[in-house]
């Protein structure tokens, strides 16, 4: 997409606006998926849930994350199949979880006695990961204070999955949002292994290792690569592997939410349209003092790729223009 593109919708459309260029999107998963190898990727769809964006990614095999029964019956109507979708959500409603097992979503995490309660009852048999607490040091928006259970735990709580009937399969974890601290990384898988070996000390063979999100982008400051930390990750992978007789299978199952989106979407609020109409034009920097918080980080973005990337509220939700 050039700059006169963005500029040729501008003339056409109020503010805000959301362009979104596909091919970006393809590169970028593309990019990833040869990253990552033979790992599984799932894309968090509350990133941006546009159909044209799952049907492209529908196209290129990739799964999707959900956490709720609207995103189940979304993707159901869009035609993509219950063995292309997981829930890391650890903390699901009733209604969720009976209408993820009646449409056959088979894996569903969780990080409690109360969540094993809701599966033994309403998704009976279905295979289950727990959550596990890590660091998130280095993360603009830490998450380990609201979901996850330490090694110990999470041991305890996988044995009580499978004598209630679940079927315990792995293992995930995030170490938080916009993470940009690689040794981070590492100390995750470390404290997977802890819970990998410890489970199978109690004669549990976990097989699945879901990597959550966090992966960073350049916002005013380099962020390390997505194939520098992947390959970091890999190597990681392999050599606790060394340490162990379990050869889990590797999923990336969150990711999307920033990733995905760098480099592909231009978001335009009426605050900025004076600042973006003139650096569409000249494609020089606009501005980055605003009053406007929203307006303050989106001119800051501005400085770097001439794309905004800004949280949006329902309220908020501009037109969507896929390009």
């Amino acid at each position: 997409m050039k700059y006169k593109d963005i500029d040729r919708i501008f003339q056409t459309k109020q503010t805000p606006f959301l362009v979104i260029d596909k091919d970006v999107i393809r590169h970028k998963c593309i990019e990833f998926k040869e990253t990552i190898g033979q790992a599984r990727l799932f894309y968090a769809l509350k990133a941006n849930p546009h159909k044209r964006i799952v049907k492209l990614l529908l196209e290129l095999g990739v799964g999707f994350e959900i956490s709720s029964q609207e995103e189940l019956s979304f993707l159901l109507s869009q035609g993509v199949s219950p063995q292309r979708l997981i829930s890391s959500n650890p903390v699901k409603t009733e209604g969720f979880i009976k209408a993820a097992c009646a449409g056959g979503v088979e894996f569903l995490a969780f990080d409690s006695h109360a969540e094993i309660a809701k599966l033994v009852q309403f998704a009976p048999g279905s295979k289950v990961y727990v959550r596990l607490s890590v660091s998130n040091e280095g993360s603009q928006w830490p998450l380990s204070r609201k979901f996850g259970v330490d090694a110990e735990e999470a041991v305890g709580l996988l044995i009580e999955a499978e004598k209630r009937g679940l079927d315990p399969c792995g293992v995930t974890f995030h170490v938080g949002s916009q993470c940009t601290e690689e040794a981070t990384w590492i100390r995750a898988l470390e404290k997977s292994k802890e819970v990998w070996d410890l489970a199978e000390s109690h004669g549990l063979r976990l097989r699945m290792l879901n990597i959550g999100g966090g992966f960073p982008i350049n916002y005013t400051s380099r962020a390390p690569s997505i194939v520098r930390i992947i390959k970091l990750v890999k190597g990681v992978i392999e050599c606790l592997r060394c340490c162990t007789t379990a050869k889990p299978e590797i999923i990336f199952g969150k990711y999307g939410g920033r990733k995905l989106r760098d480099g592909f979407t231009a978001f335009e609020w009426n605050c900025l349209e004076r600042a973006m109409e003139k650096f569409f034009r000249s494609q020089k920097p606009c501005p980055e003092q605003s009053k406007h918080s929203a307006s303050k980080s989106a001119s800051a973005c501005l400085l770097n790729s001439a794309k905004v990337r800004t949280p949006i509220t329902k309220e908020d939700a501009p037109q969507e223009t896929t390009v």
